[in-house]
């Protein structure tokens, strides 16, 4: 005789039964298990929110003149993006957070060129275009290759005119330089947005 347990209604056979008696309980009690499993895993899922954090990456060289304007970095390769953040045909330039909060970001830049040691490069976090995060001046070591990061914290509350994410930029401001790889990366920190 077929039994039913009283709180997730899986069959059973009871101890009076031979295992003959209902040879396809057993196939029905799987079934049903591994269907209430999918339903924990979506649910579990679900509710447990992936700490948004993403990196867009640049590995093929590009050469960033000289001059009096900044100029944004483009991405090629999306390296890891837990939160739907990015989107290359949308903006190779940007990351663009879902989730407003305090956010942690993250540039990097290898680079070479400079003719004479001294060059001032200026590199920083941008929030847009025209919009500066963060903005760092660095004194090229001359000739051969070098190593410049940029860090910041910013609030996210959406897209405006003035914040489309975060990206980087770079101002060599009298020697052209040519960039290997970039990246910039951005992490969630606390769902605050009030910079306190």
């Amino acid at each position: 005789m077929v039994a039913f347990s009283t709180t997730l209604a899986l069959p059973y056979q009871t101890c009076g039964d031979r295992p003959c008696d209902a040879p396809d309980v057993w196939c029905d009690f799987v079934a049903r298990f591994e269907e209430l499993a999918v339903d924990l895993d979506q649910d579990i899922a679900r509710i447990t929110p992936a700490i948004p954090a993403a990196r867009l990456k640049r590995e093929t060289s590009i050469t960033v003149l000289a001059g009096s304007s900044r100029t944004l970095i483009p991405f090629e390769v999306v390296d890891f993006d837990t939160d739907q953040m990015t989107d290359l045909d949308r903006s190779a330039y940007f990351i663009t957070p879902r989730r407003n909060g305090f956010y942690h970001i993250v540039g990097n830049i290898t680079l070479t060129g400079g003719g004479a040691a001294g060059q001032l490069v200026s590199f920083g976090v941008m929030r847009a275009a025209t919009s500066v995060a963060s903005d760092d001046e660095f004194r090229s070591p001359g000739a051969g290759g070098y190593y410049l990061r940029s860090m910041t914290m910013g609030t996210w509350t959406g897209m405006t005119g003035s914040h489309q994410g975060w990206g980087i930029a770079i101002l060599p401001n009298s020697v052209d330089a040519v960039i290997l790889e970039a990246d910039v990366s951005v992490y969630w920190a606390s769902d605050r947005t009030d910079n306190s």
